[in-house]
């Protein structure tokens, strides 16, 4: 093989040059990379890099390695340093260049690694090298770590081996080799971090091409751009690259410049000219830059071989040529320098090109109709200044823009701080236009615009920012800093918010030097204050907030969306793997054509995410009230729901050859192999069959999930529920803003209203019309049925049956067939019980239960014949949910706030010893979502001062990677308190509540407080986790001077169910004298102005605000959005756990309501409330309304029309918060 023979060569010329060679150098000839001890089938692991490096430093002295920064998973990027000196990046060298070459920035282009790692081989081998007579040599082989180890098939459709290879992005989703302006990954950092230490005449980045069909192994480019110096890519292009090539075709290797054919073959077109890539950021620095890339369709071998030859000859003409490359760099930088300090105008900079063709024709060796074939071209690479300006002796960058100035630095460009103010004349570029991209790139939408420059006097404050023209990097600060650079700061958002038509650009120009007072800086120092632009809007801190993801139905893989398509990845790997029969979304459109489709409908199904059966049979898609089934391998669809009779909650079955789904008819099952459908029809138009109605969905199974059906995990077989909503009242919803009105009806019991009758079906989906009922006959029409589920092997159905009121919860279970219905025991507590969630089976005969029983949610072991074999936790903390038992049923998975009432960790109980291990490491909050066999989960982690991050980890708490990892890093700049946690006592446990305070507080000042709560039973504000835009808000108002104090009432807390208990048909009361002692806990401080206390809340908070103000005279003023004003108002389910019955508790009623105290109104009190609220209706707040008008009391009223229980349209939640802002302001 070719590698044997280059080791020998490489073996006996060392030994030449060396004849004391010893058997070290036979050690690294034997030495073998990955892709070489395989066949040229495999590529190698990070571990497998760092180890034969390793291997190479431990025999040779003249080789050493280090770590330039970590990845963004936290991996070493390793650069090796090949030096006949000791060398560090950052020495000064005398007589050397250095020489940058980078692998794997792409991973799944990993030829250039293995022909790095061989070359770092050969090298320890050969200390003799006459490279090194005039160079030293950095290696970065294995530069994107973390995407190499991602390893797949699926990451280079259509290259020629390895058998599977690293992906293109990092885990932050970005190319590196476009983030060479914006910096966002650690990468990225880390690599420019070492260009600015080391700053290498040369620089080779190592790619693989699968663009066009093409006859040459590997083609090259150098810096395309028009801002860099001619100097530079003159010499590049006549002198080096043109004698390369020469030497590369006289070795074999036939080359060009990289490009692609025109679809009729006239033209050879090259990629971009932008700084974002590599090469061309690197040749605006003012430093020799070269692009390689090998021939995808070339066999992996070939393309090591030919990177190998193109390095190397690359290589021996930079030893040739060592000291004409330094003096004529040096010449760049020195030319550069002296023209922009005396006479910066002479200077012009393009900012924007566009390709031409070249004078001369080439002759590309391509294909035609699969053999070989030259073409005479243009080659398209001659590129051409569209915008341009003259280079400034300065530019000046006001101190609100922290993140720009962090870019710069990061860049290694000289940024200085004014000491004084100064009265300057400066160029002021007005911005006529903006244009931004509709579409997403690189996680932002690019931004250009056009602007009009005068000359204006202009105060500038002390600390503003100078970066001056006249250094190395001035061509490179040009193209960040000019207004209309097509690559700069502000193409990537960073001046989004200062950027307005008509307005200013934040950066201005001296044009001419001047005599300035400042001070080089190294680092930013200031952040910025919270705006209410940076909380909503298209530009806002959450805009780029990476989406959520998702199981793969029962599998361990992960659903996810890359390049445009739908696709599966291993959960470990972060690898595509392959489906069984990949959705095409071509394949698709023309099935479509056969179900008479509006044109309209089919593009926004073509545009549906679908929902994909994991054995690669069907896809789901719904769009504008259609649902459509594609068969993939028959390539035929199937249209199950329309706007006459829509198709709802589609579930697969385990066995994925059946699809339920709830419609107007009934509960469907259709089968997926002969296309039929069956239906549980409805009793009459009242009923729902396999759907819930509003207050069972909103109380009892989780907001949002109306699912009202069970397959069985082995059988074709299903559970489901029945309502006949005949009893059920309606409720009106009315929505004004049409000409007449809309009318919205919605089946809505309030409290004391019938409930809906229910019924447990079970049936066999090829015999609909035989359905066994569940007896549960002994008991009264008004049970709730509160969960139902399966055991695991499918032989139990569990249903948990309570009272009206829920005060007590009966567990019944059946047999699979229905039969046996059996209530085994019956839980309660001292006030009120929720379903705990779905009993886990740990064998055929005992379950796991989580009861609150005792005044804390613990967890229990049951027989099937309801005895209570034990006890399994217990203590002063409460279980949050139980998840699942391990596939050996060893361990039980369940979260809790065991440590702190204020966080939620994940643990695992060990059945056997009874050890409860914390699984979730970080101080924080977790959000908790394991795979269907329990090997793997996904956890939401945040705390007080980060944003929420996903990692995937092992069922022992192993990391495995991070997901999605943010690489909007806008946050960093923004001025966050960590809030101060204070613990309230009482008679018993304590209260929890923080404190977010001004910046520089004094405790010898008076300072406003704002208390904010929600403070319904065990539903705390209190907690270790990242608020969102409230929070935001919050800290917002702290920075203009308010203290704001958010505060659990024991009954709101997690520290233990029994803490609620004192509510219990009595709401508010409790609540109430427990904020009001926490408001004096905090008053005893000193520093509360006590003439200035406010309030806030939403629903249940926004009913206590409204309790509060009319039943205290504390609070100045005060803001209830969406409050329940009187419980007769609010749903029955919810409303009578805590309250009971109104006929029943008539003075717990009275006592509970704002209606009745609405004439002591105290304090200036804003309502909210959105129009076509569904959840806690508007009549709450006008029948408020009406009393306080009555009694003559003056408040403020704002209405959000179109917005239920949530103001969700951006525009008017911008809106309302604006409006809050300003309420507080003027009232507080």
């Amino acid at each position: 093989m070719k590698f044997a023979y280059c080791i020998l060569f490489a073996l006996l010329f060392s030994m030449t040059q060396n004849p004391t060679a010893s058997a070290q150098d036979s050690k690294l000839a034997s030495l073998q990379t990955v892709a070489e001890s395989s066949g040229f089938t495999k590529t190698s692991t990070s571990a497998e890099v760092e180890s034969f490096i390793e291997e190479v430093t431990s025999v040779a002295p003249h080789v050493s390695s280090h770590s330039i920064g970590k990845t963004t998973h936290g991996n070493d990027i390793v650069c090796v340093t090949v030096s006949s000196t000791p060398y560090t990046p950052g020495d000064e060298v005398v007589g050397k260049n250095i020489v940058l070459v980078i692998g794997n920035i792409h991973s799944g282009e990993c030829a250039g690694k293995e022909a790095l790692l061989r070359m770092i081989r050969e090298l320890g081998i050969n200390p003799n090298s006459n490279w090194l007579e005039k160079n030293v040599l950095l290696f970065v082989p294995n530069y994107s770590a973390d995407a190499n180890d991602q390893m797949g098939p699926e990451n280079r459709p259509g290259q020629v081996g390895p058998e599977i290879m690293g992906r293109r992005a990092n885990p932050q989703r970005l190319d590196l080799n476009r983030d060479f302006v914006k910096l966002e990954a650690p990468e990225t950092r880390a690599l420019v971090g070492l260009i600015n230490k080391a700053n290498p005449h040369l620089f080779i980045d190592c790619h693989t091409t699968n663009g066009s069909k093409h006859r040459y192994p590997l083609t090259y480019d150098i810096p395309h751009n028009p801002a860099t110096s001619q100097t530079i890519r003159s010499w590049l292009r006549k002198k080096m690259m043109p004698e390369v090539t020469r030497r590369l075709e006289e070795s074999g290797t036939s080359t060009f410049y990289y490009g692609n054919f025109s679809p009729d073959h006239t033209k050879w077109v090259s990629f971009g000219h932008q700084p974002r890539y590599s090469t061309e950021y690197v040749g605006m620095r003012g430093r020799l830059a070269i692009l390689s890339e090998a021939y995808s369709y070339a066999t992996y071998e070939e393309r090591i071989e030919a990177t190998h030859a193109f390095v190397s000859t690359i290589l021996d003409f930079m030893t040739e040529n060592a000291e004409f490359v330094d003096g004529m760099l040096n010449e760049v930088d020195a030319d550069l320098i002296e023209t922009a300090t005396a006479e910066p105008e002479r200077i012009q900079v393009s900012l924007s090109a566009s390709p031409e063709a070249f004078d001369e024709k080439f002759n590309l060796k391509g294909y035609k109709g699969g053999q070989p074939q030259d073409y005479e071209c243009d080659f398209v690479s001659n590129y051409k200044s569209v915008t341009s300006t003259t280079l400034p002796w300065a530019w000046i960058v006001p101190t609100d823009q922290p993140r720009a100035i962090d870019r710069l630095l990061r860049h290694g460009i000289v940024v200085s701080a004014l000491t004084e103010a100064k009265e300057l004349q400066v160029e002021q570029d007005t911005v006529l236009n903006i244009k931004r991209s509709e579409s997403e790139f690189q996680k932002h939408a690019n931004v250009r615009i056009e602007t009009e420059r005068k000359l204006v006097a202009k105060e500038v404050p002390a600390g503003s920012y100078v970066v001056q023209s006249a250094q190395p990097l001035g061509r490179l600060a040009a193209y960040l800093l000019e207004a209309e650079s097509d690559d700069g700061l502000t193409m990537w958002n960073f001046f989004d918010d200062s950027i307005a038509k008509g307005k200013p650009y934040p950066v201005v120009r001296l044009a001419s030097p001047i005599a300035l007072a400042s001070k080089q800086i190294s680092k930013v120092a200031e952040k910025l204050p919270i705006s209410l632009d940076m909380l909503d809007g298209p530009s806002s801190l959450f805009a780029r907030t990476p989406k959520s993801p998702k199981w793969f139905g029962e599998t361990n893989l992960i659903s996810d969306q890359r390049w445009g398509r739908s696709v599966v990845v291993d959960c470990e790997t972060n690898a595509v793997v392959k489906p069984a029969a990949p959705f095409v979304k071509a394949k698709f459109a023309e099935t479509l054509k056969s179900l008479d489709l509006e044109t309209s409908v089919v593009s926004k199904l073509l545009s549906a995410s679908p929902t994909n059966s994991t054995n690669g049979k069907v896809s789901i898609l719904s769009a504008s009230n259609h649902t459509v089934v594609y068969f993939i391998a028959a390539d035929e669809s199937m249209l199950i729901g329309s706007p006459d009779n829509e198709a709802e909650l589609t579930v697969l079955n385990p066995a994925e050859d059946q699809l339920a789904f709830v419609n107007d008819d009934g509960l469907n099952f259709l089968n997926l192999d002969i296309r039929t459908i069956s239906t549980v029809k409805k009793a009459n138009k009242d009923n729902l069959v396999g759907k819930l109605d509003w207050v069972y969905q909103e109380e009892l199974y989780g907001r949002g999930n109306f699912k009202g059906f069970w397959w069985h995990p082995e059988q074709d077989r299903v559970a489901f529920l029945d309502l006949d909503e005949s009893p059920v009242l309606p409720f009106t919803v009315m929505d004004h803003l049409p000409v007449r009105g809309k009318s919205e009806f919605t089946n809505y019991p309030k409290a004391g209203d019938p409930l809906p009758k229910v019924r447990l079906g079970l049936v066999e989906t090829d015999k609909p019309d035989e359905v066994t009922w569940i007896d549960l006959d002994g008991y009264d029409d008004e049970l709730l049925i509160s969960a139902v589920s399966w055991s695991q092997t499918g032989d139990r159905l569990v249903a948990q049956v309570q009272n009206r009121e829920q005060t007590w919860l009966d567990f019944v279970t059946a047999d699979a067939d229905g039969k046996n219905v059996k209530a085994i025991f019956r839980d309660q507590t001292a006030a009120w019980i929720e379903s705990p969630g779905d009993p886990i089976f740990v064998d055929d005969s005992t379950f796991l239960w989580v009861s609150p029983r005792n005044g804390y949610r613990h967890l229990y072991r049951y027989s099937l014949n309801g005895t209570m074999q034990k006890q399994l936790t217990a203590g002063e903390w409460e279980i949050r949910n139980l998840i699942g038992l391990d596939k050996g049923k060893q361990f039980c998975f369940f979260t809790a706030a065991k440590n702190s009432p204020l966080e939620i960790h994940l643990y695992r109980l060990d059945l056997a010893s009874g050890e409860i291990r914390q699984l979730s490491q970080k101080t924080g909050s977790h959000q908790i979502n394991f795979s269907a066999d329990k090997q793997f989960y996904l956890d939401t982690w945040s705390d007080f001062l980060t944003m929420p991050q996903t990692s995937i980890h092992r069922n022992d708490g192993t990391l495995v990677r991070k997901l999605d990892v943010s690489s909007d890093d806008r946050f960093d700049f923004i001025e966050v308190a960590k809030p101060k946690l204070i613990e309230i006592p009482t008679d018993n446990q304590p209260m929890d509540g923080m404190l977010i305070l001004p910046p520089n507080f004094d405790k010898s000042k008076k300072y406003p407080l704002f208390v904010h709560m929600y403070a319904g039973p065990q539903a705390p504000r209190v907690k270790n986790r990242f608020g969102g835009q409230w929070y935001l808000w919050h800290q917002m108002l702290a920075q203009k001077g308010y203290a704001v104090f958010i505060v659990d009432p024991r009954s709101c807390s997690h520290r233990s169910g029994k803490q609620a208990w004192p509510v219990f048909r009595n709401f508010a009361t409790a609540e109430l004298d427990d904020i009001l002692t926490s408001i004096d806990f905090v008053k005893k401080e000193g520093w509360v102005d006590e003439d200035r206390i406010g309030i806030w809340g939403w629903s249940y908070g926004g009913y206590m605000t409204a309790f509060a103000m009319t039943h205290s005279d504390v609070f100045k003023m005060g803001i209830s959005g969406a409050p329940v004003t009187d419980w007769k108002n609010y749903d029955a389910i919810y409303t009578e756990r805590y309250m009971g019955l109104p006929q029943d508790n008539t003075e717990g009623y009275k006592t509970s309501s704002v209606l009745e105290s609405a004439e002591n109104l105290s304090g200036k009190m804003l309502l909210v409330h959105g129009t076509i609220d569904d959840n806690v209706h508007l009549n709450n707040t006008l029948q408020l309304v009406e009393l306080l008008q009555k009694a003559g009391k003056q408040f403020d009223l704002m209405l959000y029309p179109s917005n239920r229980h949530s103001v969700r349209d951006k525009e008017q939640l911008k809106h309302l918060r604006k409006l809050m802002t300003d309420y507080v302001l003027e009232n507080l």
